[in-house]
This record gives structure tokens, C-alpha cells and sequence, in this order.
């Protein structure tokens, strides 16, 4: 039982961090669109969609 919640709660845990990343990179991007020009938000936004698919490619091959 005790392996059981330590298995939830590292599963929890990860399923955080990945939250708070999106939420940093969705801030970033809002902020690069608000305060600086429509360019560097568009900029910023497809760099962090290349990185984005880059990461997700090399982890599920």
C-alpha cells in the first residue's frame, strides 16, 4: 500500500511540473504579444512549438 502512494504521488508531482512549465512558456508568450510587439510574440511563440515538438520527438522515439 505504502509503494502504491508513493507511485500517486510522484505521478501527481510530475503531472505539476509539467503544469507549471505550460503555464510559464503560455505567460512568456501572452507577455512577448502584450508588452513588446506582435512579432516577437509570434517569434517566441513558434520558437517554443519547434522546442516543443523537438522534446516530444526525441522522447517517444
Amino acid at each position: 500500500m505504502a509503494n502504491i502512494i508513493k507511485y500517486l504521488g510522484c505521478i501527481i508531482f510530475e503531472k505539476a511540473q509539467d503544469i507549471l512549465i505550460l503555464g510559464g512558456i503560455g505567460l512568456f508568450i501572452i507577455t512577448m504579444f502584450k508588452y513588446v510587439s506582435v512579432f516577437a510574440g509570434s517569434l517566441s511563440l513558434s520558437i517554443v512549438l519547434i522546442l516543443l515538438g523537438a522534446t516530444l520527438s526525441k522522447i517517444r522515439s
